[in-house]
C-alpha cells in the first residue's frame, strides 16, 4: 500500500510552530512591512478549511532573495 500524506516516516518528529503564521508584504512604493498572514496558525493546527484531497505542508525555512 502506498504511503499516505498522513505517516510519519520512522524517527522524524513532527515539531509544533513556535510562532503565528507572519508575512512580509510589499507595495508599489517598495514599502516593506511584517504583518501576520492567513490561514491564522490556529486554523491550520484545526485543519478545518482543508478541502477532501488536501494537505498541509510545514515549512521548516523560507528566504528572500533579490
Amino acid at each position: 500500500m502506498a504511503p499516505s500524506a498522513t505517516d510519519i516516516p520512522n524517527g522524524v518528529a513532527m515539531e509544533k510552530p513556535s510562532k503565528k503564521n507572519i508575512g512580509v508584504y510589499t507595495n508599489p512604493a517598495h514599502d516593506l512591512w511584517v504583518a501576520e498572514a492567513s490561514p491564522s496558525l490556529e486554523s491550520v493546527e484545526k485543519g478545518d478549511s482543508l478541502q477532501p484531497g488536501e494537505v498541509t505542508v510545514g515549512i521548516k525555512s523560507t528566504g528572500i532573495c533579490g
